[in-house]
Order: structure tokens, then sequence, then C-alpha cells
């Protein structure tokens, strides 16, 4: 569960209603929050959490494993020489909770396109499909299923390239690779960070 939470500012020369800051957190982080405003209660100046709670999405039993990809995420990636890039990323529950609707659009070093826009469904329990477009040409299918820990394992028919995407307390961890025998190598790796929501 997530809220939309923002501060209000009031005291005795100034009605409420000041919006000092604006965003989407976690419910335990608002409850802490909560807790530091107290603190900050002064003669003069009062200072309030105003929030709103809600399900971080609708979606269908099968698909429910996936729901902590739910959200508009800031991305930052690290590729193995150090690159470093950032995007924006979002997942959708579409077409009443049976599918995740993904956009990628980032901003890379080298690459004019840097983009990623697919579809995820499951197929049975714990076993998941996705069509991912990293352009124009025709869309990969890749296999999803989960492994430990709640982390979600998309891979390439052939096994030898997919994504591992682990959920964390303060998103997602995301981890890119390829297979070469017995030989796993990290090719990039991502950190998720909720957008704050615009005021």
């Amino acid at each position: 569960m997530y809220c939309d939470a923002f501060w209000l500012q009031s005291n005795k020369q100034k009605a409420p209603g000041v919006i000092n800051n604006h965003s989407k957190m976690p419910i335990a982080k608002l409850l802490l929050s909560a807790l530091v405003c107290r603190k900050q209660i002064g003669v003069r100046k009062m200072w309030f959490l105003a929030f709103i709670c809600f399900e971080s999405a609708v979606l269908s039993e099968s698909m429910t494993p996936l729901s902590f990809l739910i959200g508009e995420w800031q991305t930052h990636s690290v590729y193995p020489d150090g690159t470093q890039a950032e995007g924006k990323l979002s997942y959708e529950s579409v077409l009443g909770g049976d599918w995740i609707k993904f956009t990628f659009v980032g901003k890379h070093p080298t690459r004019a396109v840097w983009e990623a826009h697919g579809m995820i469904r499951a197929i049975d329990v714990g076993e998941f499909e996705a069509i991912v477009f990293f352009g124009p040409q025709e869309g990969s299918i890749m296999h999803g299923v989960l492994i430990d820990d709640g982390v979600f394992r998309l891979a390439t028919s052939d096994g030898l390239s997919g994504i591992d995407y682990h959920p964390t307390e303060t998103g997602v961890y995301q981890e890119n690779w390829s297979q070469h025998d017995d030989a796993r190598t990290i090719t990039l790796r991502t950190t998720y960070k909720h957008l704050a929501s615009s005021p």
C-alpha cells in the first residue's frame, strides 16, 4: 500500500492550506514521518500531515506476486564499465488485472533511443509470459518464473539472457544477465525509486 502525502502549514496569521511537500511513499515511512511531525509543533506554527492511502493496484490473483512492480519509478542504471543512465519506468494493471503493461524511457549517454515496452501475463501458477519490445524490430517473448524471496525472473527462450527483479524495502532492484556455459554475467544493475507525485 502507498499513500499520497502532503504537509499543510498553518499559524495564527495564515490560514491552513499551504502545501510544502507532496510525495508518494510506503505507509510505514509515512507513519514514521507523522511521528517526526509531532516534534515540529510550535507555539505560532503548526504542521499537519494529510494523506490518502490506496492499494497499489488491482490485479488478478495469478498476477498478485508481481504487485511490487506496480507504480511509476525513477531508475538509475549502472553498466559494468561504470557507465550510468537514468530513466522513467511505469508498470500498471490493465485488462481487468490479468495483464501488466510497462513502459520504460531512458536517457543513455551513447544511444539515441533507449526504451522498452511490453506486457506481462500469468500462464500458470507462478509462471508468466512477457512480450517485450526494445526497438522497431519484432517483439521478444520471454518466460517468467518466481524464484527465491519473491524474485521475479524473465528469461529468453534459450535461457541465455534474462532479467531478475528483486523487491526491496525502498523499491525494486533489477539485474540484467547473460549466461555462458556455467557462468552468469551481470550486464546491467538498476535500482527503482518511486517517483514523487506532482503537487
